[in-house]
């Protein structure tokens, strides 16, 4: 079910991106009766930038942005290049239920199940999770893939959830696959930092993590 929740954004910008394209595509006699063309091209630009960071593809971006303007050339240039705005439009709209039946129904495989998101944003705010224990926005970036094997200026998530004591945040890292055996500056692993603070619950999840065993509650 959460699957699925979290495919609802990228199919909403998907159809966002196909019916603004039609719009934008209509006769001028209909279109100029309710909406400005240059409008809907600028809203249109906009949701494919929005698109390529958050929720479509770097290679679904191309075709749609090259079948984009392909049919929005101008008359004289579509004809002189021998293309047809009509057939592009409907490749368009081709492409984009492929995309659709592909996020719902995985037709197509795609090797990793979705590429880790790892920018100096995403770094920061899964930091800040993990600091302030926030569990709920730490899950939420989990939901979107972000990275949390990194070392940002000497800030590594799950040494400083070790540190912190929070069984809950540790949990949810080492479920996402946060590397156990990370060491710190003075060569200690998540475990010892916890085993050293006297956190009991944090050192047993761990523990547990690194000999393969299911986390208890």
């Amino acid at each position: 079910m959460k699957q699925e929740k979290s495919k609802l954004p990228e199919i909403a910008a998907l159809l966002i991106i196909v019916l603004i394209s039609l719009s934008a595509n209509m006769p001028e006699q209909i279109l100029g009766q309710m909406v400005d063309r240059n409008i809907l091209l600028g809203v249109l630009a906009a949701s494919i930038v929005i698109a390529l960071f958050h929720h479509i593809r770097l290679l679904m971006f191309i075709t749609m942005v090259l079948l984009i303007v392909g049919a929005n050339l101008p008359g004289g240039l579509a004809f002189a290049l021998g293309v047809s705005p009509v057939v592009l439009v409907a490749v368009l709209v081709l492409v984009v239920v492929i995309a659709l039946l592909n996020y719902v129904f995985l037709l197509m495989p795609t090797g990793d199940k979705q590429s880790k998101m790892d920018t100096i944003f995403s770094r920061k705010a899964v930091l800040k999770a993990v600091i302030e224990g926030d569990h709920q926005k730490l899950a939420r970036l989990m939901e979107i893939n972000a990275e949390i094997n990194f070392n940002h200026e000497g800030a590594v998530p799950l040494l400083i959830a070790a540190e912190k004591g929070n069984p809950d945040i540790v949990h949810t890292l080492v479920k996402h696959g946060a590397d156990f055996w990370v060491r710190n500056e003075q060569g200690k692993t998540p475990m010892e930092v916890a085993l050293a603070k006297g956190f009991a619950r944090v050192a047993e999840i761990l523990h547990y993590a690194a000999e393969g065993q299911p986390i208890t509650a």
